[in-house]
C-alpha cells in the first residue's frame, strides 16, 4: 500500500473563505466552447477560480439532499479533471499521464491522481464508479462527466445545479446521444461509453437495449429494429480542445 501510494500524485486547491462557485461557474462559461470542447488557455490564464473550487468541494459540505449530491459529485469529478490535465499539462491525451505503476491505459490519470472531496481523499475512477453510478444509479450521469478527451460526452459551459438538474441531465444526454451516436445504414454506431458501461443503460432503466435507450433522445433512432444492430466507434482519446 505505501509503495502504492509513493506512485500516485495529489491534487488539492485552496481553503476559500467563501463559495468559489459562481466564480468558476463564470470562468467555465468562458473556456468551454460551444462544441463542448475546452480552451485550456483560459484556465492557465485564471487558475484561482479553480484552485479555490477544489478547496471548497474538499471541505465536507454535510447533509444534502439527493440532487445536490449529485450535482456535487459531477461538478467535482469535472472539476478534478480540468485540474489533472492543467497539472501535467502540457498533454496530448489524459493516456500521456503515467504515475509510477500506474502507467497503462490512462490509469495514471484516473487512479493514480488523488483528490479530496468531502474530507475524504479518492480518484476519479472511484468518484466515478463508486459515489456515482453506485450511489445514484442514473445513466444520464455518463452524458454529464467529462473526461477531457474527444470521445468524451460534450462539457456542459457551467455547473450543474440542483434546483435544476433533471433537466439538466436530459439535455446532456439528448446532446450525448445527438453527437457520439448514429446511424450507418440499419446499423447504429455508438460510443464506446455504451460498450463499456451498457448496463447502466438498461438495469437501470425499463429500456431492453441501448438502441431503445438512445431513441427517446433523439428521433432518428425512434423506429430502430428491436434487435439492435449495432458497432461501437473507437474512442479518441485526444484531448478535447478546439
Amino acid at each position: 500500500m505505501i509503495f502504492l501510494l509513493a506512485c500516485t500524485t495529489t491534487i488539492d486547491g485552496t481553503a476559500p473563505t467563501d463559495d468559489p462557485s459562481k466564480r468558476w461557474d463564470t470562468l467555465l462559461t468562458e473556456a468551454v466552447t460551444d462544441d463542448g470542447l475546452v480552451d485550456y488557455a483560459v484556465l492557465r490564464a485564471d487558475p484561482d477560480p479553480l484552485d479555490t473550487y477544489l478547496g471548497w468541494l474538499a471541505q465536507d459540505p454535510g447533509e444534502l439532499e439527493v440532487n445536490a449530491r449529485l450535482a456535487r459529485g459531477i461538478n467535482a469529478y469535472n472539476a478534478f479533471t480540468l485540474a489533472g490535465v492543467l497539472h501535467h499539462w502540457p498533454v496530448d491525451s489524459v493516456r500521456d499521464v503515467k504515475l509510477g505503476l500506474f502507467g497503462f491505459w490512462g490509469a495514471g490519470f484516473f487512479v493514480g491522481q488523488r483528490f479530496t472531496y468531502d474530507g475524504q481523499t479518492t480518484n476519479l475512477k472511484d468518484l466515478e464508479d463508486v459515489q456515482l453510478r453506485a450511489g445514484f444509479q442514473d445513466p444520464r450521469i455518463h452524458a454529464a462527466i467529462n473526461c477531457a478527451s474527444a470521445g468524451c460526452p460534450p462539457l456542459r459551459d457551467g455547473l450543474f445545479t440542483a434546483d435544476d438538474l433533471d433537466t439538466q441531465l436530459d439535455a446532456a444526454m439528448t446532446r450525448f446521444v445527438e453527437t457520439r451516436v448514429s446511424l450507418d445504414g440499419d446499423q447504429n454506431v455508438f460510443s464506446q461509453i455504451f460498450e463499456w458501461f451498457g448496463d447502466d443503460f438498461t438495469a437501470w432503466t425499463e429500456h431492453d437495449t441501448i438502441c431503445a435507450y438512445a431513441a427517446q433522445y433523439d428521433e432518428r433512432f425512434a423506429e430502430v429494429d428491436p434487435s439492435c444492430p449495432h458497432r461501437f466507434e473507437p474512442y479518441d482519446w485526444s484531448l478535447n480542445t478546439p
